[in-house]
């Protein structure tokens, strides 16, 4: 049989605008996410506010989008509380490998539940649980 030859080496990657320092980079929800943790771990009530949080980074900001209305306010008193914005920022410089200065904004919620209809007609989890038990239920003879 003949024998294969190595794939190539692809060409070296061009310098482009996404090298640039300042350009918003993509949300890295696994160092977000850890820092996150390491918020918690120091303050639970802070770490759990941030739980449904995500991040960005721009540049030397760390953008962080809460999903409602109520979760930036506290993000926000959090920010203003000296003690609390130093917090959180070590532990996103100590994830991140930088200082990055932490900013707020409200961004999209938690997904919404889809209508019964969009479920396939279910209207609860007892329908579930009963289709799954072919309509049998505990009290039902043998």
């Amino acid at each position: 049989p003949p024998s294969q030859a190595p794939d190539p080496e692809p060409p070296p990657r061009e310098a482009g605008p996404s090298d640039d320092a300042d350009a918003p980079r993509p949300p890295a929800s696994g160092e977000w996410q850890r820092a996150v943790v390491a918020i918690h771990n120091a303050r639970p009530a802070l770490g759990a506010q941030l739980a449904e949080s995500t991040a960005m980074e721009s540049g030397d900001e760390l953008v962080v989008s809460v999903p409602g209305g109520f979760q930036l306010d506290k993000l926000r008193d959090a920010l203003d509380d000296p003690e609390r914005r130093e917090l959180i920022e070590n532990a996103v410089a100590d994830v991140y490998g930088r200082p990055l200065k932490v900013a707020c904004e409200l961004g999209d919620g938690p997904p919404k539940a889809k209508p019964p209809a969009a479920r396939g007609g279910r209207e609860s989890a007892v329908d579930l649980v009963l289709e799954m038990f072919d309509g049998a239920t505990p009290l039902d003879g043998e």
